[in-house]
């Protein structure tokens, strides 16, 4: 399963409330066309991993990329750029 670092927990949070996610959806990693990984809000399909807070889901890991993640660590960072807030996410490899 992958773990969430405490910074990218409250990030994840903001991200949801700020999107006005509904109830039942979460943060989303999912395989693109290119192979990489994207983010999206969404609900949990049957194969997917899901990391809870509060009992709703705040980070789903999509079932075709969650063995390739076992162990790995999400984090974030946060800058301020031109007066506006952005976040940079990483996702470390099990190590």
């Amino acid at each position: 399963m992958v773990t969430i670092t405490e910074r990218a927990a409250v990030q994840l949070q903001e991200l949801l409330a700020a999107n006005e996610a509904p109830q039942g959806q979460g943060v989303k990693l999912v395989p693109d066309e290119t192979g990489r990984i994207a983010m999206t809000i969404g609900p949990a399909g049957a194969d997917d991993e899901v990391i809870e807070h509060d009992g709703e889901p705040l980070l789903i890991v999509d079932g075709r990329i969650a063995a390739m993640l076992e162990g790995a660590q999400l984090d974030c960072d946060t800058a301020e750029i031109g007066g506006e807030r952005h976040v940079r996410w990483s996702l470390q490899p099990p190590s």
